[in-house]
């Protein structure tokens, strides 16, 4: 459901591209993430509340239905539906996974994946004028209902309450959140680097999904801290080298997003009883801060070569000491009880 819901979103504001101005699809543009990216935390929050995400995933998935069958009669509306859907989804989505799947950094690679995945091949479909305006629908409205007929425990959403109050916790996870939304930054700087390169764009979709499948399950068996700074330190040489050498770029960017798994089941681990609100900070509100640099008119030029790189390495450095610092947390590798390490 998330590569669909995904690839039907790059597909509509991809096809939107051929019809409208420049400046037009720009406003499209950042409307979209207003919607989707910023308003992913208060979404995560309202389903924490409601307890069973099931069927509001489901309807977010109807809901960018909406918004691409009207792409052609009201744009504006049309991002208005299918970033509300998409906002939805992901917080719904990425809490379902968090709940069933507590401490498990390989589901969450296996549910983040398919989403770059997907909106890399709309957005190529678009490019290459495919009408995929009932197919990728009618598909996603088909897993929705697949989705709505399995039955869920409603006690896997009803986990242990947060405490209230602003304590060291809560300092680890806005430090946790700081290091998401560097990583999500320097992926925006080297997304718009290549944005003029279609094929060259597939394949960094491709090795960002391939980063997040794979890194979930690295981050479980090596232990999250271990493996997060490795993999954010490795990159960071790679890209640093040349980014503009696909030879480097793209085993670069998979290391850099692999770390995505392990940072969603790291502030779920900071925030205990809010699966939602972790998901919707790491997979929303993190990547809208992210996009900030761009969207302020800074040009990767701006940044300098090695901006982008200590970036990263911040990121490493504050993944390693957050993850530390939150005491009594344990993985699962390999059946036994292991620390971060």
């Amino acid at each position: 459901m998330h590569g669909l819901a995904d690839c039907s979103t790059g597909w509509m504001i991809g096809t939107m591209s051929g019809s409208e101005d420049l400046l037009n699809i720009g406003a499209f543009i950042i409307l979209y993430n207003t919607f989707a990216f910023g308003g992913q935390l208060p979404a995560g929050i309202l389903l924490d509340k409601i307890g069973n995400p099931k069927f509001i995933v489901a309807a977010a998935a109807a809901l960018i239905v909406s918004g691409v069958m009207l792409a052609s009669l009201s744009p504006v509306l049309a991002v208005i539906l299918a970033g509300t859907g998409s906002c939805f989804f992901h917080a719904g989505g990425g809490m379902m996974v968090l709940a069933v799947f507590p401490g498990k950094a390989s589901m969450q690679g296996i549910f983040t994946g398919p989403g770059i995945a997907g909106l890399s091949i709309g957005g190529y479909l678009a490019i290459q004028n495919v009408d995929a305006g009932i197919i990728l629908p009618a598909l996603l409205i088909l897993s929705a209902m697949i989705l709505a007929t399995l039955k869920i425990p409603s006690a896997f959403f009803h986990l242990k309450k947060a405490d209230s109050g602003l304590d060291h916790h809560d300092i680890l996870m806005i430090a946790l959140l700081f290091a998401i939304s560097m990583r999500s930054a320097v992926w925006t700087v080297f997304d718009i680097l290549h944005k003029g390169e279609y094929m060259l764009a597939m394949w960094i979709g491709l090795a960002a999904f391939s980063g997040k499948l794979a890194g979930g399950y690295l981050a479980d068996f090596f232990g999250w801290r271990r493996y997060l700074t490795g993999a954010l330190c490795i990159s960071a040489v790679l890209l640093s080298i040349d980014p503009a050498e696909p030879l480097l770029l793209l085993p670069g960017i998979a290391l850099l997003q692999s770390a995505t798994p392990a940072a969603i089941s790291g502030m779920h681990r900071l925030m205990p009883g809010q699966p939602g609100a972790a998901s919707g900070l790491t997979l929303g509100l993190a990547l809208a801060i992210g996009g900030l640099p761009f969207f302020s008119g800074l040009s990767p030029g701006d940044l300098g070569r090695w901006g982008p790189v200590l970036g990263i390495l911040i990121a490493g450095v504050l993944f390693y000491f957050v993850l530390a610092k939150k005491t009594g947390v344990h993985e699962l590798r390999e059946g036994k009880q292991v620390g971060h390490e």
